[in-house]
C-alpha cells in the first residue's frame, strides 16, 4: 500500500541517518575502526532506499552523503572511483528536486575536495579512470551559497561555506558565516561539535 511505502521509505532513511550520526561520533572520538564500519552500514541503507524508491530525491542524497563519509577510510584509486559516484548521486538527487538544500550541500563539500586533490593525484586520476569532474571552489561557494538561501538555519551550510570562503582567501567573508554557526541551533551533534569550533575560532579571532 501507499501508506506502507511512504513508512518503509521513512525507516529506511531513519536507519541510514542514525548510523552515518553514530559514524561521525565514532570518527569525532577517534574511534576509526567502528566509524568505517559504521559508514559501511549507512551506505547499505541508503542503496537499499535507492532500490527501492528510485525516484526520491532525498534517497540520493542519503547515497552521496554515506558514500562520501565512507570514502575518506579508502585508498587513493578507490577514491578516485567513489568520486565519481558521488558526484552521479548527488546529481540525481537536485535533478529529482531541485530544492533539496542537503544535496547542494553535499555537491558544494565534494567541489571544494576536488579542488584541493594536487597533481599527482589528478595525474592517477586520469591514467586510471579517465580523469575527475572538474572542481573548483567557484562551484563549491555557489552550491553552497544556495544551501544556505534554501534553508538559512542549517548550521552545517553556514560552517561548509565558511570553510570554502577560507579556501578561497575570503577571510572576511568566512567570518560572516563562522559567526552566523555560533548563532543557530544544532540539529544533531556533529552540527553541535560545529557550533563548539566555530565558537573557538570566533575566541582566537577577537583575543
Amino acid at each position: 500500500s501507499l501508506e506502507q511505502g511512504v513508512a518503509n521509505f521513512e525507516v529506511l532513511i531513519k536507519l541510514a541517518r542514525t548510523a552515518n550520526d553514530v559514524a561521525q561520533d565514532a570518527q569525532a572520538a577517534g574511534e576509526a575502526d567502528r566509524a568505517e564500519r559504521m559508514y559501511a552500514k549507512a551506505v547499505q541503507y541508503a542503496e537499499r532506499v535507492t532500490k527501492e524508491y528510485p525516484s526520491e530525491s532525498d534517497a540520493w542524497f542519503m547515497l552521496a552523503a554515506t558514500t562520501g563519509k565512507l570514502a575518506q577510510f579508502s585508498g587513493g584509486k578507490e577514491k578516485v572511483r567513489i568520486g565519481r559516484a558521488v558526484e552521479d548521486y548527488y546529481r540525481r538527487s537536485i535533478a529529482l528536486d531541485s530544492s533539496n538544500a542537503l544535496a547542494y550541500l553535499v555537491g558544494g563539500i565534494f567541489n571544494r575536495e576536488l579542488s584541493q586533490l594536487n597533481w599527482v593525484q589528478r595525474l592517477a586520476a586520469n591514467a586510471l579512470f579517465g580523469g575527475l569532474p572538474d572542481g573548483s571552489l567557484e562551484e563549491s561557494k555557489r552550491m553552497l551559497r544556495k544551501t544556505v538561501d534554501l534553508d538559512r538555519e542549517m548550521l552545517i551550510a553556514h560552517w561548509e561555506l565558511a570553510q570554502t570562503c577560507l579556501a578561497m582567501e575570503r577571510k572576511d567573508e568566512a567570518l560572516v558565516h563562522i559567526r552566523q554557526v555560533s548563532k543557530l541551533d544544532p540539529r544533531n551533534t556533529e552540527e553541535v561539535r560545529l557550533k563548539r569550533k566555530a565558537a573557538e575560532l570566533l575566541a582566537k579571532e577577537e583575543s
